[in-house]
């Protein structure tokens, strides 16, 4: 998997790229370790991009964890076989704190109907909880039609302010292994 961070990621070439052995009936799934507790704003995907047959191995859903805590599910764009754009999609990280919106709309809502006007309303915004741990894993739920292989051409992390988080290669396992 160390193919997926050697930064060679909008190619058809199958020397910058990771394929593995996939079915549906054995979990799959790619670990970064990050090394120390790093904040997670976004990740960037290309999927796997070798030619217009091999693109259905490209993986179509991920469900992303940090630390064992789970941030959801999300659906990879098909490689589009060709390698004169960037194909690669990026994918927010960023969760609002579902609990404190709803307790503000319940305020908002009870003094529409007439309730406590002493209670106040936050007028500002609340910044999205951005994830941070120290391992990511992606684990992969399927591809787009391949039932024996799947693969990504490379990944991408990026913290605090959009800045990239250095990966290094013997920082992304697979497991099974390869």
């Amino acid at each position: 998997p160390e193919k997926l961070v050697d930064n060679v990621n909008d190619t058809m070439d199958d020397h910058h790229m990771w394929l593995a052995p996939f079915n549906q009936s054995t979990e799959r799934y790619l670990e970064i370790d990050l090394g120390r507790e790093q904040v997670v704003n976004a990740l960037r995907i290309w999927n796997y991009n070798k030619n217009a047959d091999d693109t259905n191995r490209g993986i179509q859903r991920v469900a992303v964890s940090i630390d064992g805590h789970a941030l959801g599910e999300c659906c990879i764009r098909k490689a589009p076989a060709i390698c004169d754009l960037d194909f690669g999609q990026t994918i927010s990280l960023a969760t609002a704190d579902a609990a404190k919106c709803e307790e503000e709309k319940q305020t908002y809502a009870r003094i529409r109907k007439g309730g406590n006007h002493n209670e106040t309303i936050r007028q500002d915004y609340d910044t999205p909880l951005l994830p941070s741990g120290m391992v990511l894993k992606l684990r992969i739920k399927s591809t787009y039609d391949d039932q024996h292989y799947a693969g990504l051409n490379g990944i991408q992390l990026f913290g605090l302010e959009d800045k990239p988080i250095q990966i290094p290669p013997n920082a992304i396992s697979a497991f099974p292994t390869d």
